[in-house]
């Protein structure tokens, strides 16, 4: 191993690639990072709107329900007779 950093390929692989691939690395590591930070944002936009979407779907089905239910007037108001 001390004889290639001696030859002339040596001294440029260790002078120039390996800091030219330290570089890429780096960049490579940046970009996986904002690609993870992107996709963790999109999976909370996603719960959010499933919530959404669960909250609109039960609103709709009570909707639908307390229409074809007619309720009579003591049950609109809460008051039961005795």
């Amino acid at each position: 191993m001390n004889d290639f950093v001696k030859t002339v390929t040596g001294k440029k692989f260790y002078e120039k690639d390996v800091p030219s691939l330290i570089t890429q690395l780096k960049r490579i590591g940046d970009i996986l990072e904002s690609i993870q930070k992107e996709q963790t944002t999109a999976r909370v936009e996603e719960r959010k709107r499933h919530k959404i979407d669960t909250k609109r779907m039960i609103a709709e089905a009570l909707e639908e329900y307390l229409k074809s239910k007619p309720l009579d007037e003591n049950a609109k108001t809460g008051r039961t007779e005795i």
